[in-house]
């Protein structure tokens, strides 16, 4: 069987609710490779552009994916085999009152820097990392949002 991947293309989310139709249907056991967008939906590209104000929607959710023959009272289990890179390099991104660095007197707000991804760890992002004005800082790949949304129908 070939691995079916779902990219935000195929459809992404913000919230979850009870209207919502699949983007792709998953059959029970099945692997699939979720590709998904940075928390900014890629408006950010260039150290020059700036995030004015915190945008209302911020970290889409891939999806929604649907389960074959799921039922109201099963139990789900998702297993988050590895959570990779898929860019070779990285935002840093602040505006007040948002960011890592959002309070830190010595940087004008609002700022970004774009850095470079370096290393040749394994796939799940090991090894990898950024240099941050000369300071070497390891990648930790986050999962970002993932959510269940059992939808009842009668």
């Amino acid at each position: 069987m070939t691995r079916e991947t779902v990219t935000h293309r195929d459809g992404h989310v913000y919230e979850f609710g009870p209207e919502m139709e699949a983007v792709y249907e998953a059959a029970d056991g099945e692997s699939v490779t979720i590709a998904t967008r940075d928390s900014l939906n890629g408006a950010i590209q260039r150290d020059d552009d700036l995030l004015e104000e915190i945008p209302e929607e911020v970290n889409a959710a891939t999806g929604p994916i649907a389960v074959t023959g799921a039922s109201p009272g099963d139990v789900l289990a998702v297993e988050i085999e590895a959570v990779r890179v898929a860019e070779d390099r990285g935002r840093v991104v602040t505006t007040p009152g948002f960011g890592l660095l959002r309070d830190d007197p010595e940087i004008d707000h609002p700022a970004t820097r774009i850095t470079e991804v370096d290393g040749d760890g394994p796939d799940d992002g090991a090894g990898e990392r950024i240099d941050f004005e000369g300071i070497d800082v390891p990648i930790e790949p986050v999962l970002g949002t993932i959510g269940v949304c059992l939808l009842y129908t009668s």
